[in-house]
């Protein structure tokens, strides 16, 4: 997984092959942890406020959820792959997208796909 920003600029995230969450300061550069979620994050992005950050994972149908400051990993899990993950302005909504099904909204606290959006047909 690339690196990534959190919005403040406190951390820069990017796991390995392993599966660990790599943690750095985001003035230092210092690494500042590794947790190990339950789950091998492939591609991530923080939510708007930074509470979470938000990733694909090796299981084709779910995303990981690592909520900062109860340092919590969970999993979620719906019925179309996905293959990247993006935010927007709203912190509880992520979007995955696949070439398959199109993009999907989940909402995080609710731990499921609340929309999904139809995949347009080109001509």
């Amino acid at each position: 997984m690339h690196p990534s920003w959190s919005p403040d600029g406190a951390l820069l995230a990017f796991s390995d092959w392993s599966g660990n969450l790599h943690l750095y300061d985001g003035d230092s550069l210092e690494p500042k942890r590794v947790p190990q979620p339950d789950y091998r994050p492939t591609y991530g992005t923080w939510t708007s406020d930074g509470a979470r950050f938000v990733t694909a994972t090796e299981a084709d149908t779910s995303i990981g959820v690592w909520e900062v400051a109860a340092d919590r990993f969970s999993t979620l899990s719906g019925d179309a792959r996905v293959e990247r993950v993006a935010t927007g302005p709203d912190p509880d909504l992520v979007y995955t997208g696949d070439a398959q099904r199109g993009l999907s909204a989940w909402s995080l606290s609710k731990g499921e796909v609340v929309l999904e959006f139809e995949r347009p047909t080109w001509e």
